[in-house]
């Protein structure tokens, strides 16, 4: 009897031995299987290429279109009222928010914009309708058509250094008939109206090129610059809008490196007109993250998403 229980208590602890060997094996296969995949994402979040293949990329599109908080994108509700007195300031708003918590940009340095320099025309340009401005070493000039039509647009010429960059239609709006002069990657890059009918379209001229053609997108506007590569913001009309059924209103959206990396937004605070202070414009930090002040359904967010490059 003896024997027969020392047999049986031999044959329970080997299949525990078997038992506890067979999940050492699988917890094993899984872990490593989890490393594996952990790094190929960390050498997709590091390598120079990985927004180009839209089946890599680093961030998960599907979520972040849809306005999923991650370790990639961030949206801070605020509510300008929480004081008791309405405060629309996104600056306020921002720092009050970074009292609270860490941002994605960790609290690192905004890369500085490059925009040019306005100078003064002499009496014989202003005569010829040119404007002029400077990056400090190239003279850019704007040069108005003789006629314009009906809504105050004309084929517009622009210049470097007295030598013909592009010309096209080109619309007068409260800020302009250009938009934004800056210098992105080292390069012009403009942002001008175009067909102003109820609200103007947009376009950018960068690196020779014309945006929405190149990229195939709406309305660009607001580029800048990270690693050599480009973003900017687009907006859909509102009929275009409804076919994505993403809501009436929502139009504006940040494209990068070949991606839609955002959500659609009713609007992404682009100028600074009307505010005293002057609203925060998308600003681009040293660790790659973009953020930017936005707004949808009457609500205002501080939004944050990482640039991989």
């Amino acid at each position: 009897m003896e024997t027969f229980k020392k047999n049986n208590r031999n044959i329970i602890l080997t299949l525990v031995v078997i038992v506890l060997a067979i999940i050492f094996v699988f917890v094993f296969s899984f872990q490593r299987s989890k490393d594996e995949e952990d790094s190929n994402l960390g050498e997709q979040l590091n390598s120079t290429d990985s927004l180009e293949n839209a089946e890599i990329l680093p961030v998960n599109l599907t979520a972040v279109h849809q306005g999923v908080n991650s370790a990639n994108y961030q949206e801070y509700y605020f509510d300008p009222f929480d004081s008791g007195e309405p405060s629309t300031s996104s600056h306020l708003q921002l720092a009050n928010i970074r009292k609270s918590q860490i941002l994605l940009d960790n609290n690192s340095q905004i890369v500085p914009d490059i925009s040019l320099q306005y100078l003064e025309p002499s009496k014989a340009e202003s005569e010829q309708g040119i404007e002029k401005y400077s990056d400090g070493i190239n003279i850019y000039k704007l040069k108005a058509p003789k006629e314009v039509n009906d809504q105050v647009c004309g084929e517009f010429g622009v210049y470097k250094n007295n030598k013909l960059l592009f010309s096209d239609l080109m619309c007068s709006s409260p800020l302009g008939n250009v938009i934004d002069w800056r210098i992105v990657n080292g390069k012009l890059a403009l942002t001008y109206n175009k067909e102003c009918e109820v609200g103007c379209n947009t376009e950018i001229y960068y690196d020779g090129k014309f945006i929405s053609k190149e990229y195939q997108v709406k309305n660009p506007r607001y580029i800048f610059g990270f690693g050599g590569k480009i973003g900017f913001i687009t907006s859909e009309n509102i009929k275009e809008a409804e076919k994505t059924k993403i809501g009436i209103n929502s139009k504006d959206r940040i494209y990068w490196n070949g991606n839609y990396i955002t959500p659609f937004f009713d609007t992404i605070q682009t100028t600074s007109c009307c505010s005293s202070t002057g609203e925060l414009l998308p600003a681009v930090f040293e660790n790659g993250t973009l953020l930017f002040f936005a707004e949808r359904d009457n609500k205002k967010y501080l939004t944050e998403v990482k640039l991989y490059y």
